[in-house]
């Protein structure tokens, strides 16, 4: 039952089927960087990943509700995190095993900003769990972006990863309002103050005065789109429990590695 996962591969929405690398800038997703921001400068890019995090503060909680919604029926555990990092995006944006070479805005490559994992008991129930979420998705204008099916990989491939597997989704998510209502709530603009305000939560890295420039930039951007649909791709990782419990087991010594 478990290898026949490697054969579960859901429709992918038509419009970015083709496209070699998904992306937040894909004309079906929308979220291009702001005008003024050089895509092609440091500085610019550096904008861009504040207006891709302050999106990301004002959905993850919609996300997070839809997806436990959905896989609960199937006994399904729903786990959400945080956005991801400031200081990782930065990273990966000049890593050259990571998006250096890619074409500009290269943040745009991270399609996994909002994003949580399930875990189910069973094969049967987390196929279930796949199907159920994808056809919400697709109900509300979305559909599947890109899947990386770990259950698909060659023995020697999966080695790499000490044979850690998991059903990896990215989903083109229409959240069925706007911009503007979704930025309106006041936890979303408790979390805009919190990212414009709160030293801890900035990059070290990056002088205050340019983090807050940065991102008012950003914000008004963001303000600039209140009456666009709310669209963004999130991920969720689909796991079998005995990988949880074995990656339990073995992730510190995996980041040691």
């Amino acid at each position: 039952d478990v290898r026949g996962l490697a054969y579960l591969a859901p429709a992918p929405l038509e419009a970015v089927a083709q496209v070699a690398h998904l992306r937040q800038d894909h004309p079906a997703v929308g979220l291009a960087p702001p005008p003024g921001a050089d895509p092609t400068t440091l500085e610019g890019e550096s904008v861009y990943i504040h207006f891709l995090r302050l999106v990301a503060l004002a959905l993850n909680e919609k996300f997070q509700t839809l997806v436990e919604r959905v896989v609960k029926p199937f006994r399904g555990k729903h786990k959400g995190c945080a956005i991801k990092g400031d200081a990782r995006m930065r990273n990966k944006a000049l890593a050259a095993d990571d998006h250096r070479y890619a074409t500009k805005p290269r943040p745009a490559l991270n399609i996994d900003i909002v994003r949580c994992c399930v875990t189910f008991d069973d094969v049967a129930s987390l196929r279930s769990g796949v199907s159920a979420l994808v056809a919400a998705v697709v109900r509300d204008g979305g559909g599947v972006g890109r899947v990386k099916n770990g259950f698909k990989l060659e023995e020697a491939e999966a080695a790499r990863s000490f044979h850690y597997r998991s059903f990896m989704v990215n989903l083109v998510v229409d959240f069925g309002c706007t911009f503007g209502e979704a930025c309106g709530t006041p936890k979303a603009v408790a979390a805009f103050d919190a990212h414009m305000n709160a030293w801890s939560a900035r990059n070290p890295n990056v002088p205050w005065g340019m983090w807050r420039r940065e991102a008012q930039v950003a914000m008004d951007a963001l303000k600039a789109m209140s009456q666009r649909r709310a669209v963004m791709v999130c991920e969720v990782q689909f796991l079998l429990r005995p990988y949880l419990e074995a990656r339990k087991e073995m992730h510190l010594l995996y980041k040691v590695v």
